[in-house]
């Protein structure tokens, strides 16, 4: 990583990005970036409850189906739909926890906005948007397109605050590490209203739709 212009190698990275955004939101045009982040995050927090509602909509419809052949004796019928519902509810984790991880990136910056002295979390944000925007890059392009602007805008923040060449790589672990806990509970959080919102399988199946993951 490149050496930071003027800043005083003895100082942690925080309190020397804390001390370049405290004299950075002294100019309006960064805050007017960060309530355009917060718009995008929220943005794209209600395409992905729209694309969660439909995804339950169709995993109802075939858990219908399902119930039906298997209750005629259809067991091939019913294991097709079954393992249909699988691949649902497998994308439906994975939405519901990105949306509930965007919604944490998007309080954050709010903090961050509201006071600017909080730049020590700033770098945890960027890394959890880049985590999110990877994960639904092959589920939602457009949406992981929409990540992507909020990604860049982000990292032109800190390239402006902390004087960073164009191109480096923030080595900040402590935030690495935070933005991955923050998916994991995510995805914990998903899987559990996942058991709680969508009725089971019927037992076979159930079975044969686990067999073949």
């Amino acid at each position: 990583m490149k050496a930071l212009k003027g800043w005083e190698r003895g100082d942690p990275f925080h309190v020397r990005l804390a001390s370049k955004l405290s004299e950075a939101f002294k100019r309006k045009p960064l805050k007017l970036k960060l309530e355009e982040s917060v718009y995008r995050l929220n943005t794209v927090k209600s395409r992905l409850d729209e694309f969660a509602d439909k995804l339950e909509k169709k995993d109802k419809e075939y858990l219908e189906k399902c119930i039906g052949a298997s209750s005629a004796g259809d067991k091939a019928r019913a294991e097709i739909y079954a393992n249909e519902c699988s691949e649902i509810r497998k994308m439906l984790r994975l939405i519901v926890g990105s949306k509930l991880a965007l919604e944490q990136a998007a309080l954050r910056l709010e903090t961050v906005r509201e006071f600017g002295e909080l730049a020590s979390i700033m770098p945890s944000v960027s890394k959890l948007v880049k985590s999110i925007r990877g994960r639904l890059e092959g589920v939602l392009p457009e949406v992981s397109y929409e990540l992507e602007t909020v990604d860049k805008t982000l990292s032109g923040i800190l390239f402006e605050v902390g004087e960073v060449s164009p191109g480096a790589e923030l080595e900040v672990k402590p935030a690495s590490k935070e933005a991955e806990e923050i998916l994991k509970a995510a995805n914990l959080l998903a899987e559990q209203r996942d058991k709680e919102r969508l009725p089971s399988l019927p037992s076979s199946a159930d079975e044969a739709s686990h067999h073949d993951l």
